[in-house]
């Protein structure tokens, strides 16, 4: 019990360094152009946030792995197959994570009380960890289908994606 508290703590610490990180940010290019005004800095700041969590549509990276890995026809239909089946469960998912997130920068920047920032912040976590598990999985069922050759340039690519495994 003692780790998960000081787990959840330290998680707090951290996204509430990213929120004030993401309003710094925002404050300074209000300042640095005369025209924008406060209003337009805090909605600098949320769409910047938005931004990062929702990235590219979901699939759009299937085609330049597929020649990246030089995957035969086979292997195309498969993987296709693959991410199709696993979009019905991840775009809902990384919905739900995006707007947890937002609630849970909301609860930590507006003043909330700690019991209410926690039970956002462990419904944010729980989100997060269902994502990753489906995304993991994806990953797996792909690496399936590939040769060890192919793995490797798909972990390549992904490296170069910036995309961690975990």
């Amino acid at each position: 019990m003692k780790t998960v508290t000081l787990s959840l703590l330290l998680t707090t610490a951290f996204v509430a360094g990213l929120a004030v990180n993401a309003q710094t940010g925002a404050k300074k290019e209000a300042k640095n152009d005369d025209t924008k005004s406060h209003t337009t800095a805090s909605l600098t700041s949320t769409l910047t946030i938005s931004k990062r969590s929702s990235g590219v549509a979901f699939g759009a990276h299937l085609d330049p792995i597929l020649k990246t890995v030089n995957a035969t026809d086979d292997q195309k239909k498969s993987i296709t197959s693959i991410v199709d089946e696993f979009k019905i469960r991840i775009v809902p998912l990384r919905k739900r994570h995006d707007e947890l997130r937002e609630e849970f920068l909301k609860a930590l920047t507006s003043g909330d009380s700690g019991e209410t920032i926690i039970s956002t912040q462990s419904e944010f976590i729980r989100a997060q960890g269902d994502l990753n598990a489906q995304y993991l999985a994806l990953r797996l069922k792909i690496a399936q289908v590939l040769t060890p050759e192919q793995n490797d340039k798909f972990k390549e690519y992904r490296s170069k994606q910036g995309w961690k495994a975990k």
